[in-house]
């Protein structure tokens, strides 16, 4: 019998303020942790994009 050995990104929660993602190894149908990560403050994408053309001197 063949191993599976698949890797995951799993988002465990989701919030206006914070987000924790878990990298998950599943090996024959078992699911092994190998880390989890949770940050405290998200910035909406349209505001790192704003950012990021203001610090090259863009207009936003």
């Amino acid at each position: 019998m063949e191993n599976q050995n698949n890797y995951s990104l799993k988002i465990k929660k989701i919030s206006k303020t914070s987000i924790s993602i878990k990298l998950i190894n599943e090996v024959d149908g078992k699911e092994n942790v190998i880390f989890e990560i949770e940050s405290k403050r998200i910035v909406p994408a349209t505001d790192m994009i704003k950012r990021y053309k203001q610090n090259l001197g863009m207009s936003a």
